[in-house]
């Protein structure tokens, strides 16, 4: 490994390209280390340094891994998201074709199910809900608004009111 300029006694300028290669290479070393298993004392050791360098190298590595993971998360979510939004649209359109109110009662429940998974997925769940014979025995004012605007989305309708086995329609024919 070569001999780094403060191993010679020499200051570096903190913002130098030179610097900051330097604190990169650290950086890799005390992660590498890090993840066999080495105690922070060891790896200053090992790397020369204090062990509040260490500390502070390790505290700048896990930000970075919690912001690569954060920014992972946020790219599954989109996609997610986008599949979820295709299956509303399909379902959508298979319940604006039903001719038999049960083959609209089974589009409602896939589609009642694709807004129960966006809502768990952005994290709109507040509380638990029970579902009780295939119908949602509890919901939250923020699940119903939801619904309501979803159902309005997909049918093209106003929805006047929404019961756990019906959606009523401003024309106030039920689908069941």
């Amino acid at each position: 490994m070569p001999i780094s300029p403060q191993d010679k006694g020499q200051i570096i300028n903190p913002y130098s390209p030179q610097r900051k290669h330097i604190m990169a290479v650290r950086r890799k070393k005390v992660s590498d280390l890090y993840l066999q298993g080495y105690r922070k004392n060891e790896i200053a050791k090992e790397c020369n340094v204090s062990e509040k360098t260490v500390g502070n190298d390790l505290k700048f590595l896990h930000d970075t891994w919690k912001k690569q993971q954060i920014d992972n998360i946020d790219e599954v979510k989109i996609r997610e998201l986008a599949k979820l939004d295709e299956l509303e649209k399909k379902c959508a359109e298979k319940f604006k074709a039903c001719t038999k109110p049960t083959s609209g009662a089974r589009f409602l429940e896939e589609w009642r199910k694709i807004l129960e998974r966006r809502s768990k997925l952005l994290g709109l769940d507040a509380a638990e809900k029970h579902i009780v014979a295939g119908a949602i025995a509890t919901v939250s004012k923020e699940q119903n608004d939801a619904a309501f605007k979803a159902a309005q989305k997909a049918s093209g309708m106003k929805i006047v009111k929404i019961t756990p086995r019906k959606i009523t329609h401003k024309t106030e024919e039920a689908v069941e």
